[in-house]
């Protein structure tokens, strides 16, 4: 697993984002490492607005539909390689529903 991997969670409009994170000087798998564990609870807005790039903050809502949708297509077309490479691909995943702002 790679250093500085995060999940997100979703449940009644709040988001909890986990992040891992390994100390890269000490990575050596026959000694003692370093792991941080961080936690980061967002509103449902809050977890949105971080979808367009710092320059647009204020126009998020106008912007948001149009990231949804590249990240979609983002999604479905590293599915598409790792089906190609005989990987299974959980279909009955359901993303959370887009705010209604």
């Amino acid at each position: 697993m790679e250093s500085l991997t995060t999940w997100a969670f979703y449940a009644d409009h709040v988001y909890l984002e986990v992040e891992f994170t390994r100390e890269h000087t000490l990575t050596d798998p026959t000694k003692p490492g370093a792991y941080l564990i961080g936690f980061n609870l967002k509103s449902e807005a809050e977890y949105f607005r971080g979808y367009v790039g710092p320059d647009n903050r204020k126009r998020w809502k106008e912007l948001l539909p149009a990231q949804l949708a590249m990240g979609a297509q983002m999604r479905a077309e590293a599915e598409a390689k790792m089906r190609a490479k005989g990987v299974r691909i959980d279909e009955t995943y359901q993303d959370p529903p887009a705010p209604a702002f």
